[in-house]
This record gives C-alpha cells, sequence and structure tokens, in this order.
C-alpha cells in the first residue's frame, strides 16, 4: 500500500464479471494512474476466488451452447464438418491469468479481512447490507470489511461496483453501509462506472474522453520504455539511408542524441484496431545518428562536408552528424497477458527539408544536416 492521500480503488467481482480478462479501455488508464502514484488499485482475495468459480461456470455453459450449436448446424445443412467453430482452451488456468493480469496492471490482492466469523453471521441474520433480505451476500461482505479495514487505516476507498447490494435508492452507498464508516478516519465511496471514475483522475486538462485518456495512457507507457540510446546504438543504416555518396565507406554509425527535443519526444501519428482487437500506433521522433565515415574528396565536397582543400591522398575522413526523423510502430494488446506492449517496426526518414550546413569543431568541415552536434575532421 502507498501513502494515505492515495486514493484506493476497491474492484468488486462484478468488474471482472463483465472484462473477464480486464482487456477494455478502462484497463491501460488504470495501469498509468497507479504505476504514477495517482491510484491504489486493490481486489480482494475473495473476490479473486469469486470470479474464478464464475469464469468456470461461464465457460462451461458456453462450451456447451457451441457445442449444441455446432449440432444443430450439421443437422440443419447436412454437411458433416465446416461449422467455423471458435478455438477453445480446455487447459486455461484462469486464475493463473488473472493473477499475471493484476500483476500488469499494478493491482494488488488483498488478504482476506480480519473480521470475526460471529459478526458475519450476525449481518447475515440482521439482514444488514450488503447482505440481501434472502440471506445472501457473504462474498460481497468480505468485500464490504476489506473497505472497513482500509477506511479505518485513514484510506480514502472508491468501491467500484455494479452490484445494488451496496447501494442506497439513490444508487450511492447505503445509508447503513455510510454509517458503518462515519467514524473512521477514512471514508468509502461508491463508483458505478469504472471508466468515468478514472477519467476524472488524469492528470491531463480538458480531457474527459474514457477513450481519448486511455490513449493518452498508451502514450505514457511508451514514452516511458523508449530508450533510443539503447534501442538505436547500432541501428545499421545504409549511404543511401544516410543520404551519404553511394560510395562513400561507413566505419561507424551509433545514436547522437534528438536534436534537443528530449528522450520523451514522441507524437502520435495513426492509430488502428487489428483484426485481433489490439491497438497499432505509429509514433514519430526525432534522433540524430554520429557517422564515421570515408569518401572521395570531390564528393566530400560536393555533399558539404568539407571547404578546406582537398587531402593530398583524395580520400577524406569524416565524422558527422545527421538529423532523421523515426517512425516507430507499436502494438498494445491487452489480452496478451505475457506482452501486453511491444515495438513491431522502425523506419527512419532523412530530414531534408531543413538540412542546413553548420560548421563543426572544425572550420573547415561542415555537418552534412542541421541538427544537435558538431563534426570533425580526422
Amino acid at each position: 500500500m502507498r501513502s494515505k492521500t492515495t486514493p484506493c480503488v476497491v474492484l468488486d467481482a462484478t468488474e471482472i464479471h463483465r472484462d473477464w480478462f480486464l482487456a477494455g479501455l478502462e484497463f491501460p488508464l488504470l495501469r498509468f494512474l497507479s504505476s504514477s502514484h495517482r491510484v491504489d488499485p486493490v481486489v480482494p482475495a475473495s473476490v479473486v476466488a469469486e470470479a474464478v468459480a464464475n469464469h468456470e461456470r461461464h465457460y462451461t455453459v458456453a462450451r456447451r451452447a457451441m457445442t449444441k450449436a455446432a449440432t444443430e448446424f450439421r443437422r440443419v445443412t447436412g454437411v458433416a464438418s465446416g461449422f467455423p467453430v471458435p478455438e477453445s482452451n480446455d487447459q486455461l488456468n484462469y486464475e493463473l491469468v488473472l493473477r499475471e493480469r493484476f500483476e500488469s496492471l499494478w493491482i494488488e490482492v488483498a488478504a482476506t479481512p480480519q473480521t470475526p466469523h460471529e459478526e458475519i453471521v450476525a449481518r447475515a441474520v440482521s439482514r444488514r447490507p450488503p447482505f440481501d433480505q434472502n440471506g445472501s451476500g457473504y462474498r460481497d461482505t468480505l468485500t464490504w470489511m476489506t473497505c472497513v479495514e482500509l477506511a479505518n487505516q485513514g484510506r480514502d476507498v472508491y468501491l467500484v461496483s455494479q452490484d445494488k447490494d451496496f447501494a442506497g435508492r439513490n444508487l450511492q452507498l447505503a445509508p447503513q453501509l455510510e454509517a458503518e464508516v462515519a467514524a473512521l478516519e477514512g471514508n468509502v465511496t461508491l463508483v458505478r462506472n469504472l471508466g468515468k471514475w478514472l477519467t476524472e483522475q488524469v492528470p491531463w486538462k480538458d480531457v474527459s474522453d474514457l477513450r481519448e485518456a486511455s490513449g493518452l495512457a498508451r502514450d505514457e507507457q511508451v514514452a516511458a520504455m523508449f530508450a533510443p540510446w539503447d534501442m538505436f546504438e547500432d541501428p545499421g543504416l545504409t549511404a543511401e539511408e544516410l543520404g551519404l555518396p553511394p560510395d562513400s565507406n561507413i566505419t561507424d554509425v551509433s545514436y547522437g542524441g534528438t536534436g534537443g527535443h528530449g528522450f520523451g519526444y514522441l507524437e502520435r501519428l495513426s492509430h488502428e484496431k487489428t483484426e485481433s482487437g489490439a491497438n497499432r500506433v505509429v509514433y514519430e521522433f526525432p534522433i540524430e545518428f554520429e557517422v564515421e565515415v570515408s569518401m572521395n574528396s570531390e564528393e566530400a565536397r560536393q555533399a558539404g562536408l568539407i571547404q578546406h582543400e582537398n587531402n593530398w591522398t583524395g580520400v577524406e575522413q569524416i565524422t558527422t552528424s545527421i538529423p532523421m526523423t523515426g517512425l516507430m510502430t507499436v502494438v498494445h494488446d491487452e489480452r496478451d497477458v505475457e506482452t501486453p506492449l511491444y515495438f513491431d517496426s522502425f523506419e527512419f526518414v532523412l530530414d531534408r527539408d531543413t538540412a542546413v550546413p553548420r560548421p563543426g569543431d572544425h572550420p573547415d568541415q561542415l555537418r552534412l544536416f542541421d541538427g544537435e552536434g558538431g563534426a570533425s575532421s580526422r
């Protein structure tokens, strides 16, 4: 647990039930807010047990329905095969997958509350919420007692649930439950819409749409992982790609900075959904490469790399910086538990439109293109 001032978000089983693999728009945003210490998400251990049991039951029902539909299709068409049956995974360990998702999303699983069993029995007998009038509500009560324990520690708790057993007639927290926490250092607020509430917590101004907020959260995650000094230390660029004469002999190309823009300078150019439901995003960023190259003196002069008299050997040994624009494709797939984000491809484009030779460390040798850094003649 973090600071008492960090809002604590407790997820009920209804949030997992509506999105079994936690892959919706809310969850990249939840990850960002949690990793940046703006919220503290918690799932009670009883909720995990309930979700796992419910998933097994729903899987059994869905599997049976799929088999029945395939049988009926063959009966009415007379076709023995060819029904497009979706792939299924009878060996799926849903609890393991769910716990891995929690870890990926920075969600903590809270231990079972220390509430005496006699107290829970008394609540059930008196039909005290979240027990209903039929006496059902044992697991919901464990969730509620988790919230009470957190509020007793001084936490501001936001219980996210669609379950009406927590709510009064106005769909806010039931008055009896409000009374329970009124004297505690912290408090408990019932949240009915996780996406809307998370969007209200974002640090960006004038962002009120969940889709936009989730996209910005993905951008922030990419920027945090983007390490050009490591990723592009040996880019393998050719003379043609670097805008050098074709006969140039390149001896070394290495990362040379971002042209003064800083390491986190990324601009989202495009976004599309793949057939599998993943998000493919293309980002643009400035980058410079330090290039060590030898070339014919006349070609070097024509390229604007030297102003001094030709080397007596007719070959120039040159070090220069070349500014380029990087294009990076990133795939975000929250359904991929092991790799919800990966860098798919990179491309580098020469910055010719702003290319202006600039004197480097040697007064007679010019940089090939405008940008940060200097050039030297050896």
